[in-house]
């Protein structure tokens, strides 16, 4: 289900970089918490964060950022992979199925989105998760 108030992103499929302008779901896992966090309370100014896709997970599968944070994400493993909000805001692979794996992120692959709003952002993996949460998936926590 998409978020309310949810405005269109500025999305370059050349770079792979979209614009987040709003939460995805108000449910968060988190890890790298505490150095996340920390940053955070001392008023740290936006970051560029990076994730790995492995074979069957995001590594970490959760991020704590600051508001204007860019999250980046490497395919580093073997198989077909996505990055797909939940809410589908935003998808690195949108035509990626596991019967379609030449429209998927392949190895060497990268991805990116910046958060522009604070809130809670599912994703997960076309091929290896479902938006419910199940399978391959993480969760981007934005914070003030």
């Amino acid at each position: 289900m998409a978020a309310s108030g949810c405005a269109s992103i500025a999305a370059d499929s050349g770079s792979g970089v979209a614009r987040l302008p709003s939460p995805a779901s108000p449910t968060a896992s988190r890890s790298n918490k505490e150095d996340s966090e920390a940053n955070a309370s001392r008023g740290l100014p936006p970051s560029t964060e990076r994730a790995r896709i492995v074979d069957t997970a995001f590594e970490p599968e959760g991020i704590t950022v600051a508001v204007g944070s860019t999250i980046v994400w490497k395919q580093i493993g073997l198989q077909p992979h996505s990055v797909t909000a939940a809410d589908e805001t935003f998808d690195s692979s949108p035509n990626c199925s596991p019967i379609k794996s030449d429209k998927c992120l392949g190895q060497g692959d990268g991805y990116r989105v910046e958060f522009t709003e604070p809130g809670s952002y599912d994703y997960y993996c076309r091929v290896h998760g479902l938006p419910d949460g199940t399978g391959m998936t993480g969760t981007i926590t934005v914070e003030k």
